[in-house]
């Protein structure tokens, strides 16, 4: 998210760049990746319980809701205005800043 925050602060025209990635969105590659995705997950679930299939099921809720993040991002940027997503982007560097001062507890 910091990333396409960062893009759109670089990029001349907001407009153009949600236009790239929506584009990017619809091309077959990247729709073939959210469907592989969803489709291993699913194979993965069907496996017998262990260990293993505990850490690569974590693994593909992480990239699925990556995904629906990446997805959710463009699409309230998208409603924004240039000065509400001014601020977005200040709130973003905010809390960047807060979590980077934080102890780094373990995962």
């Amino acid at each position: 998210m910091v990333f396409i925050l960062a893009v759109c602060l670089i990029v001349p025209s907001f407009n153009t760049f949600i236009k790239s990635v929506q584009s990017l969105r619809h091309k077959p590659k990247f729709d073939q990746s959210f469907v592989l995705v969803e489709e291993s997950a699913n194979l993965a679930e069907q496996a017998e319980p262990s260990t293993e299939k505990n850490a690569v099921m974590e693994r593909f809720k992480s990239l699925q809701e990556f995904y629906r993040l990446l997805d959710n991002v463009v699409e309230a940027a998208r409603a924004l205005g240039p000065s509400q997503l001014k601020a977005m982007v200040e709130m973003v560097k905010l809390l960047n800043n807060n979590s980077s001062n934080r102890p780094k507890t373990p995962e």
